[in-house]
């Protein structure tokens, strides 16, 4: 894409909007899967190309995408591909993207997941303990 940069405008003005309109109008966790690691290729090809980005994936319209998937973490896939997503806009698009992250509850929603995955992680580490005290 570096060598024909036509290609991925192409391919974005194309895909992206489908690909989220695909994604959320399906409730079939093997399509999301697929649309949501697509739109991460697509952000990983495009984040040294603001503009594009911000063309074909509106920050209002990302942060929605992003936080009701977050929210409702359809499966392991998808939510890992949209904290992907998430640390990469941030990474290299932070003055276009925090805002709305922020309002639209993608940081909430990053938050609680790593909240619950802390106490599950410290959860196990108590059972741990009662088993080897136990022995």
């Amino acid at each position: 894409f570096r060598q024909h940069p036509d290609f991925l405008d192409a391919l974005s003005d194309a895909m992206v909007p489908m690909l989220l309109d695909i994604c959320q109008a399906s409730m079939d966790p093997s399509v999301q899967s697929i649309c949501i690691s697509l739109l991460l290729t697509f952000v990983l090809c495009g984040q040294e190309r603001p503009q594009l980005l911000r063309k074909n994936l509106e920050p209002v319209h990302l942060a929605s995408f992003l936080a009701s998937l977050l929210l409702t973490e359809p499966s392991t896939s998808v939510t890992l591909s949209c904290l992907l997503i998430t640390e990469r806009m941030l990474e290299h698009h932070y003055s276009d993207y925090l805002l709305n992250f922020v309002r639209q509850g993608v940081l909430h929603a990053v938050q609680n997941i790593s909240e619950r995955d802390e106490a599950k992680a410290e959860s196990a580490d108590v059972s741990a303990e009662k088993a080897a005290a136990a022995e």
